[in-house]
């Protein structure tokens, strides 16, 4: 096979690692005496493997099966502040500085304090909610 460098990744593997400066089809998980690096795939002007999905003013994305996305899937919740901002089954961790899973905007992310109006906190099962359970008032 003939290898050579060229200035930007081709459309058959269009994410650049900068790390190993490969080009990927996919982004990979590599494996280091011992550690992994987990890579995710960010889609832009530039695309790229990166080990942090871009949580910021003009990115709001967390890491799902190995791609930075703008939604979390059902069942899964993005935390902004979390190092990884990965897409979990659960908000609360050991700080507990977003407990609350929230998809009141559509975006299933995890959240302080429930946002918009008319949803309550439910702290049975840290889900914002437009109604409360039986037996429990908002």
């Amino acid at each position: 096979m003939n290898w050579r460098c060229v200035p930007n990744c081709p459309p058959q593997a269009p994410y650049a690692n900068k790390d190993d400066r490969t080009c990927y089809n996919n982004c990979p998980n590599i494996s280091n005496g011992g550690s992994a690096t987990n890579y995710y795939a960010i889609d832009g002007n530039f695309s790229e493997c990166i080990t942090v999905c871009p949580y910021n003013n003009t990115y709001q994305l967390f890491a799902y099966q190995g791609k930075c996305i703008p939604r979390c899937p059902n069942g899964t919740w993005g935390n902004p502040l979390a190092s990884n901002r990965l897409c979990l089954t659960n908000c609360v961790n050991n700080t507990n500085d977003y407990p609350y899973k929230d998809n009141s905007t559509g975006i299933n992310r995890c959240v302080t304090d429930c946002l918009s109006l008319n949803y309550f906190r439910d702290n049975s099962t840290f889900t914002c909610v437009t109604t409360c359970p039986a037996t429990r008032y908002g």
